[in-house]
């Protein structure tokens, strides 16, 4: 955004996300945004992390705005150090100025705003009321009706009461972050025009049970994925294009940063494991979104470190190699992992969290274990490393199909649409 004598572009949907790849909601909204474009809507999106060159996602052009927005992000995270709970990492503050954002208006006037992640400071909260359209704001986690936390126990009565100071958790103390946070979105959202989208049954429950988000409309439209990108293969093909043994099991373990995330349940994944070799069963695993730990790994079986994988072609690749794919998450929407592995013909254990159970139908696509139970993701992992041949066929096309029929990027651009109709200023 560094001319001033730029042309002003009017969009029909600027989706306002914090990038437009790396993690699972950035890939997420880039696919939505790919996908409007394909069906013939003027689509562009607003990011401070571009990572693709695509020349209708406008990211940071100046190394000053790089610098800045680096620092930013980092310096939002400082009011967690008052709180004695760990809001470092997964806490979103959004209370420092963002120039970028404050010019963006000079260049576009769209006819619809779209929110996916606006926070760790992307979007100051104090500059929602002064955005020119109407909103869709699509939760891709529990944030935006929680306090600072992104990760919020969904048993908590705060986010339905409102956070005061006599429904804090007990075991939480110092400085009381959340309510902070929590008291100027109330104030932010008073006179918004706003539609909120929620992807999975477990988040639109909450969503309409909650007190800052409650009053507004909530619709269902899960994330939908390229059906011709994430395809079945043949896994003897595939195996022998990655440098995998042809006759051995093979268990895929992989999120963006996936061992250094403590949500998706390294350790739990560890124990399980350890358990499986306790019952000498014999396989291979195979993790990706992380690389190699120093210090060699904490059980025995051959491991295969795939690093970060870019590449969604080879990524869908990497799951149609394996017997099956785990996510052990202790909080989860709707993964893309999950539904990228569906789409691959690979059946998933996962633990029975959030909207997970939305995709993985226990005993059809995939088995559900009891959340934090290492034992039960163990016995899950056993039932599909047993399985004869024909059963995990029938797993396989299951899983295929369920995303044919209820997750594919067409159907998701067709509701988002409909949806744009409705909120659209002209």
């Amino acid at each position: 955004m560094a001319d001033s004598s730029r042309v002003k572009r009017k969009p029909y949907v600027l989706h306002l996300n914090i990038a437009d790849s790396g993690g699972g909601v950035g890939r997420a909204a880039y696919r939505l945004h790919r996908g409007l474009i394909q069906a013939g809507l003027d689509s562009m999106m607003f990011v401070d992390n571009k990572r693709t060159d695509d020349p209708s996602v406008f990211g940071p052009e100046s190394l000053f705005d790089k610098l800045y927005l680096r620092i930013r992000s980092r310096f939002d995270k400082l009011p967690g150090l008052l709180s004695k709970r760990d809001h470092w990492a997964y806490a979103s503050f959004n209370y420092l100025p963002h120039p970028r954002l404050s010019q963006v208006w000079k260049y576009f006037e769209p006819s619809v705003i779209h929110l996916h992640w606006i926070g760790d400071g992307f979007v100051p909260l104090s500059k929602l009321c002064k955005l020119p359209a109407p909103l869709v704001a699509t939760l891709h986690g529990r944030w935006l009706f929680n306090g600072a936390q992104h990760l919020h126990n969904d048993r908590s009565p705060r986010f339905v009461e409102g956070f005061y100071p006599d429904n804090r958790d007990p075991e939480d103390g110092g400085v009381d972050v959340d309510r902070w946070v929590w008291n100027r979105k109330h104030k932010a959202f008073k006179d918004l025009q706003m539609n909120i989208v929620t992807l999975s049954r477990w988040m639109e429950r909450d969503a309409r049970k909650s007190l800052l988000l409650g009053n507004y409309p909530v619709k269902r439209i899960p994330n939908g994925i390229d059906l011709e990108t994430f395809l079945p293969h043949d896994r003897e093909t595939v195996r022998r294009e990655l440098g995998l043994p042809i006759e051995s099991k093979i268990i895929v373990f992989g999120a963006n940063f996936a061992i250094q995330d403590s949500n998706k349940g390294f350790n739990d994944f560890v124990e399980a494991i350890r358990l499986l070799e306790e019952k000498e069963k014999s396989f291979e695993i195979v993790v990706f979104g992380s690389d190699r730990p120093e210090g060699g790994l904490p059980f025995k079986s051959k491991t295969h470190f795939k690093g970060f994988v870019r590449d969604e072609n080879e990524l869908s690749k990497i799951y149609a190699a394996a017997d099956v794919f785990v996510l052990p998450s202790k909080q989860d929407n709707l993964p893309n992992t999950v539904m990228e592995s569906l789409a691959s013909g690979t059946p998933c254990v996962a633990y029975d969290v959030g909207g997970v159970s939305d995709m993985v139908e226990h005993d059809k696509t995939g088995y559900l274990a009891l959340p934090g139970n290492s034992q039960s993701l163990c016995s899950m992992l056993e039932r599909i490393l047993e399985m004869p041949s024909e059963g995990i066929q029938m797993m396989s096309e299951n899983a295929r199909l369920k995303i044919e029929n209820e997750f594919s990027i067409a159907k998701q651009v067709e509701q988002m649409i409909e949806l744009y109709a409705q909120v659209a200023r002209y």
